[in-house]
């Protein structure tokens, strides 16, 4: 369309130079300007149109390869009531120190690529909020009566979680609070939030059962 506008342009501008009985309309050179002022932004309408789709289309590349994390409860969560044991703060000064809280748990990334889960906020019913909380396994953990062992297979041991890209970890998250529930309390409603390094975030509510006084 551009050539044949180009030489329409030419031949009214150059044709009667050279052959003087060639008459020129008057409207040729303003309607070659019209048209090429209408096409003009078509075109770049045109082209914008197929820039946006590509994009739109590299968009949803990367939105399914992107960490996409789920949290499944599995049926072992409990929590336990930190106490001094009894030599050390006699039968009578049985006070609660804390909580020892185990989350059992499978988290599924299913997303392509490796999601880190750097964070992690926990809210418990009738205890408190406690963001940014870290997990801390323990191997032992004393109540009232008993020194219970607790179970050792943690999805991490440390401040992370790496979750591979179309996989899952599976294991007790331990998390200890300085608050303790009533002592007439035998159930735990609790929601945790997790958060990776690119602030892919999902949550999930459990019930974690008494172990011990």
């Amino acid at each position: 369309m551009w050539l044949i506008l180009a030489a329409l342009s030419t031949l009214a501008t150059f044709a009667p130079i050279y052959f003087h009985r060639f008459a020129v309309p008057h409207w040729i050179v303003p309607a070659i300007g019209i048209v090429a002022w209408l096409i003009a932004p078509y075109r770049l309408y045109v082209h914008q149109e197929n820039e946006i789709a590509l994009l739109k289309n590299k968009l949803a590349e990367l939105e399914q390869k992107e960490p996409k994390l789920v949290i499944h409860r599995q049926n072992r969560s409990a929590f336990y009531v930190h106490r001094e044991p009894h030599q050390v703060a006699g039968p009578a000064a049985m006070a609660p120190l804390g909580a020892y809280l185990e989350f059992d748990l499978t988290i599924e990334n299913k997303g392509e690529l490796n999601s880190v889960v750097a964070r992690f906020d926990l809210q418990i019913d009738d205890v408190g909020e406690f963001p940014k909380i870290t997990p801390q396994p323990r191997n032992y953990i004393q109540t009232r009566n008993v020194n219970f062992g607790l179970a050792q297979d943690f999805v991490t041991r440390g401040d992370k979680v790496l979750v591979p890209g179309r996989n899952f970890v599976r294991g007790i998250l331990p998390f200890y609070v300085e608050k303790a529930p009533a002592d007439t309390i035998t159930e735990l409603h609790c929601t945790l939030t997790i958060t990776d390094t690119n602030d892919v975030a999902t949550k999930e509510t459990f019930s974690l059962r008494r172990n011990g006084n």
